[in-house]
């Protein structure tokens, strides 16, 4: 029965805390939540004190809510709320893990390597012109002054 009074109270803590906050956020009341809108809301004092009370790890939720924005939100920018608040309650510490977050977990881990090799790979790609121009400059032919030209062409 604790546990149940303990998932009750968590779902309640979220309704009447972050819940409000994502609504009133949500001006156009269109269920949704731009990236920028839920950083805002989560640097609030409040809003940390209730995801510390759920022993919510503040960066990985982060992350986490990168990556959802990243894959789910296509045109519109924004993410519903309910997936948010179904996130942070499937982030909570003391939950007991389940399938589904074990896969959450490789799906997380997979787009996180992505994002990495993407920025390795874009610094890689300007390294690699620096090098070439710099060799461009060093290795260029001297340029053939008009006398050699005549030289050539006799």
């Amino acid at each position: 029965m604790a546990h149940a009074e303990k998932e009750f109270g968590d779902r309640a803590q979220v309704k009447s805390t972050l819940k409000v906050m994502f609504d009133h956020a949500d001006e156009e009341g269109t269920g949704t939540l731009s990236k920028e809108q839920l950083v805002h809301i989560l640097t609030d004092p409040a809003a940390a004190e209730v995801l510390s009370d759920l022993e919510i790890d503040i960066q990985y939720f982060n992350e986490l809510a990168q990556m959802m924005y990243d894959m789910t939100t296509g045109e519109s920018g924004e993410m519903d709320i309910p997936a948010i608040v179904t996130l942070i309650l499937e982030l909570r510490g003391q939950r007991a893990a389940t399938v589904q977050d074990i896969i959450n977990c490789h799906d997380f881990s997979r787009w996180s390597l992505q994002k990495e090799f993407q920025r390795q790979e874009a610094t890689m790609s300007q390294k690699q012109e620096g090098v070439m121009k710099k060799l461009r400059q060093d290795w260029a032919p001297p340029s053939i002054g008009p006398e050699l030209r005549m030289e050539l062409s006799v």
